[in-house]
């Protein structure tokens, strides 16, 4: 914790500072401590949760600037590794809410230019579990909570069939009520 306390510490980590000084993107080079990039990379690859992104119900059709993609993604809250990475890189800017994923391209993957300025939209539920694991003391169970709760709960399930009506989208409903059954 006092290694973690010290890192953070670093002027050059000062993501606060750097975002005052810069017109909102700054770029750290050399961030994670190489062990720590080391394991993160090394983990990847292991990671059984990956899903498609610009697919089915991934597609991003209900953001302003949707932007053709096509990879693969994961949640890191469900990895003790990942998700203790993540905790850390969450300190360096405190108050606000965590938002990391895990992206992996191959072959004719894809992603067109863009912002990332886009509003994300999460649910009472989406919030509390973000929060729980993100402030949670013990890590391995932080993150087997998290696979615990992702594993298709009823509530879920329902909530990602409500944003497919709402959406309008016939494929985004069908992969929804699939999922319901």
């Amino acid at each position: 914790v006092d290694g973690i306390k010290k890192w953070l510490k670093h002027p050059e980590r000062n993501l606060k500072k750097l975002l005052a000084k810069s017109d909102g993107l700054v770029k750290i080079t050399n961030l994670l401590p190489p062990f720590v990039a080391d394991a993160v990379l090394q983990r990847l690859p292991q990671l059984d949760a990956w899903e498609r992104a610009g697919e089915g119900d991934r597609d991003d059709v209900g953001y302003e600037d949707r932007v053709k993609h096509r990879f693969s993604i994961a949640d890191v809250e469900g990895d003790e590794l990942l998700l203790g990475a993540a905790r850390v890189l969450a300190k360096m800017l405190p108050g606000t809410l965590p938002n990391f994923s895990a992206a992996c391209y191959r072959g004719r993957d894809h992603i067109a230019p863009h912002t990332d300025e886009v509003p994300e939209a999460y649910s009472a539920a989406e919030l509390q579990r973000l929060r729980a694991a993100y402030a949670a003391k013990n890590l391995r169970r932080a993150a087997a909570r998290w696979r615990a709760t992702e594993a298709t709960t009823a509530e879920a399930v329902e909530e990602r069939l409500e944003a497919a009506l709402q959406s309008g989208d016939l494929q985004k409903v069908r992969t929804a009520v699939a999922q319901r059954q």
